[in-house]
């Protein structure tokens, strides 16, 4: 996550709510019943933070592999 935050990496409410489709998509639920379990547990950051660790992890396979991010 510091990667994340020194490239000023931020994660859109768009990128939440597909990761939470895809949730829902995997576990055979409702996308807005997938959202509401993770509000009452209070796991909306955590899943923020997956986001932005996936993203920073891209961030960084593209200046190691940067003819990929090209195609």
């Amino acid at each position: 996550l510091r990667i994340a935050r020194a490239e000023s990496i931020e994660v859109s409410h768009a990128e939440v709510d597909s990761h939470i489709r895809v949730l829902a998509q995997r576990t055979r639920r409702d996308a807005e019943k997938v959202r509401a379990e993770l509000e009452k547990n209070n796991r909306m950051s955590a899943l923020n933070e997956d986001v932005l660790a996936s993203k920073a992890l891209d961030f960084l396979m593209q200046l190691q592999h940067p003819e990929a991010a090209a195609s």
